[in-house]
């Protein structure tokens, strides 16, 4: 009796081969469970196979037809009538739109710029307009006050006092002045924006806006067959039933070994 040979392991492209295809079975039938019909208030939406695509696969030299899928999208007749009141709207925005940007070519050839200067002037006399009575008016009552309190002109107290007093409202036009040219420049900028603004807010209008659905989000897919695990533990199992066939052949063999040998010293 010959000694029998080892099982062999399944070739690993049958193995590939084996996953691949149930792979690619699972996922085509999770895009017809999943890739359903839907119908609401609002429309509808439809699914279906416009054709195949030939995938080859280069390591097991198989070829594999996926199917490939269309859907089309029907709004009611109500929702119709909207989309097309809005998309004239849309279009009538971006038509304004693209006709009013056509100035901005020479608008932005023309760099922002604020003279410190001329707002300097400015703001000076509108300070002076607005102030300059009544910091008149407080200097008189400042001397009025020193007097009353025995402090004569040219004393270093009334010196001091009168200095104080300047230098006060030296230090409120001066904030005046800054906060002002801070709020200028603003202005000039919010105005020279606003143009720019408007065009943008119009072309912000004017998008495409897409219709949503839900179909297939709350279907959980079908999932996928380890075939490699399967192959696996078969061929280990194979091989464990061989192993155990050669140790049983081998106990018998060296039973009638023994036997034989017990038979010949009678």
């Amino acid at each position: 009796m010959g000694k029998a040979s080892p099982p062999q392991p399944t070739d690993p492209k049958d193995t590939s081969a084996a996953t691949t295809g149930t792979n690619v079975s699972t996922a085509i039938a999770n895009a017809y469970l999943q890739n359903m019909d839907e119908t609401g208030p609002d429309g509808s939406r439809t699914f279906s196979q416009t054709g195949s695509q030939s995938i080859f696969d280069p390591y097991t030299k198989k070829t594999y037809d996926i199917p490939r899928f269309s859907v089309e999208t029907t709004l009611s007749p109500e929702q119709q009538a909207i989309k097309t009141q809005n998309d004239a709207t849309s279009l009538n925005l971006g038509t304004l739109a693209n006709d009013q940007s056509a100035f901005l070519n020479d608008y932005m050839s023309q760099p922002f710029s604020y003279n410190p200067g001329e707002h300097e002037n400015w703001a000076l006399g509108l300070y002076e307009q607005l102030n300059g009575g009544k910091i008149d008016r407080s200097r008189e009552d400042l001397r009025s006050q020193l007097a009353n309190q025995g402090i004569t002109m040219g004393s270093e107290a009334y010196d001091r006092a009168i200095t104080n007093f300047d230098t006060s409202n030296m230090d409120s036009r001066n904030r005046f002045l800054l906060d002002s040219y801070n709020t200028g420049m603003q202005t000039d900028l919010t105005e020279r924006n606003q143009p720019i603004n408007e065009i943008i807010g119009l072309m912000s209008g004017s998008q495409v806006q897409m219709p949503q659905f839900q179909t297939g989000a709350g279907i959980g897919g079908i999932t996928g067959t380890d075939n490699g695990a399967i192959i696996a533990n078969s061929d280990a199992a194979r091989m464990q039933a061989w192993q155990q066939q050669q140790a049983a052949t081998g106990s018998m063999f060296s039973g009638l070994g023994g036997l034989f040998s017990g038979l010949g010293s009678l």
